[in-house]
Order: C-alpha cells, then structure tokens, then sequence
C-alpha cells in the first residue's frame, strides 16, 4: 500500500451515526482528510480522526493514536461509530486482509476521561455489531471459528463471553464465558444449539486420555456397542478425529477419548 493513501472522509457528508450505530468509511488513494475538518460527533462526544504525513492519527482529549498508512491493507474500512453502545465514538482500524478475513484493532472511548483505549480483546475479525456484542468470525486452519464478545460496563470495554467451532456441517464446539473464566466445552447441534450425543458403533470402544497434542494414550477401560454418550470436545489428531465423551451408564460417570469412526452420530 503506498504511502500517499489518506482517509476518504464521506461520513462528513451524511447523517452521523447515531447511538449504537456505526459508518463504514473507505480508505481510498488521492483523497485527503484534513485536520481542521475531521470532528467526529458521537452523541455524547467527539473525536478527531484525521491524517498526517503517513499516518491516521486518532485523537480525544489527551489521548492520541497514530497508525502508519502503509499498514493499512488497500480497500479497508475504518469503522467509526457509537461500538459499545454507551454513546461515545468507537473506532475500529483496519489491521490486515485476506480472501476470507478482515481484522482490525478496536479502540473504544472512555466518556468520563474524554480518551481513547485500545480494546484488551486483540484483534476482531470479519465483526458484526449488535447490542453491546460484537461476532468475530474468520477462518484457521479449514474450520469456521465465531468469537462473540460481550461489553462490560464496568471494564468500559468487551470480553469473550462465547466461542463456536465449527466442527461438520452439523455439530459444532462451545465456550461460553463469563468476565473471569470459561466454562468447560461442550459439543453441540448447530440447528438446535443442544448439546449432541452418540452411540458407540464397536463391540469394544478403548477409552484414551489426551497425553499431548496430536497423541493419545488407551486405559483399561471401555465402552460397548450402544452405550450412549454426550459429546464434550473434539480433537483433529493424525491418527483421526477424537471426540471427549462422557458415558452415564455405569455406576458412575467416566469420561474419556473416543475415535469418531467408532460412535454413530444423531
């Protein structure tokens, strides 16, 4: 990307973004974006965005942050607007992009201090806005992930609340979190969202435990032909796909490793 790109200001031109609303402005070669003309308004406060030399600057109040043009991939979008829903102006800055994904950098405004934060949650990815979430979603490593994150008023920014992997075209893993810490996973029907289940296909189906990535090791122990089990986790490993099961059939609950090529899926 050459250096001579500014920033296309078209959100002067029309109506601003209202609250919880947010503009998409295109980042074009040859357009200028001028000091004194770059007042973003946002409901309860305003910001400038505006470029200097090479860089993107951000500024509110005492808060400034500067992006180098040349980092910014060509076409992106600077997503400007009330993000968190509490009024203030949001920004979220190109950062890389692909055939699939578009990342950016969020920074998020701290309407009592009057500045601007760059957001704790790292990178979003292909977002979505809602009310007071974001969905990030992308693709790695031949899977569909969809981050969902939550704002908490009392961080003044968001947090992983849920994480989705898609496993097939019907089952798929889930996180959900609170502020502090994530519950266990759990493997659920996409069509439904309730946990799945399956049958165990084999005479004789070894439990393993997950030793390392990639390796698993077999127990003593096993489960037999139609035993049925919740399906908790998965693990693509080179020997095959495993699925974290727990069988509730015994005197007690146990858990462990099964091959997918032994369990028949609903």
């Amino acid at each position: 990307m050459k250096a001579v790109m500014v920033l296309s200001f078209l959100l002067l031109l029309q109506a601003l973004p209202a609250r919880g609303e947010v503009a998409y402005l295109t980042l074009d070669e040859g357009l200028d974006l001028s000091r004194d003309a770059a007042i973003v308004g946002c409901d309860t406060t305003k910001v400038k965005a505006y470029v200097d030399d090479q860089y993107l600057v951000l500024e509110a109040g005492a808060s400034k942050f500067s992006v180098d043009l040349d980092d910014i991939p060509e076409g992106g979008e600077l997503i400007v607007g009330d993000i968190t829903g509490v009024g203030g102006c949001d920004f979220a800055v190109p950062y890389g992009k692909s055939d699939v994904n578009e990342s950016y950098t969020l920074f998020l405004n701290d309407p009592l201090k009057g500045e601007l934060v760059e957001s704790k949650v790292g990178l979003i990815v292909n977002p979505d806005f809602g009310q007071r979430k974001i969905i990030s979603s992308y693709r790695d490593m031949a899977r569909w992930h969809e981050d969902t994150l939550c704002y908490s008023a009392s961080r003044n920014d968001y947090f992983l609340c849920k994480k989705k992997v898609d496993i097939d075209d019907f089952l798929a893993r889930e996180n959900v979190c609170g502020e502090r810490s994530c519950g266990s996973p759990k493997i659920i029907y996409k069509s439904s969202l309730l946990q799945a289940f399956a049958v165990v296909s084999v005479a004789k189906a070894r439990l393993n435990n997950r030793v390392s990535d990639g390796f698993f090791e077999e127990r003593k122990g096993y489960l037999v032909g139609g035993d049925k089990v919740l399906l908790l986790d998965f693990f693509q490993a080179p020997k095959g796909l495993y699925y974290k099961v727990e069988y509730s059939g015994g005197v007690s609950k146990v858990e462990g490793w099964i091959l997918s090529s032994q369990l028949i899926f609903n």
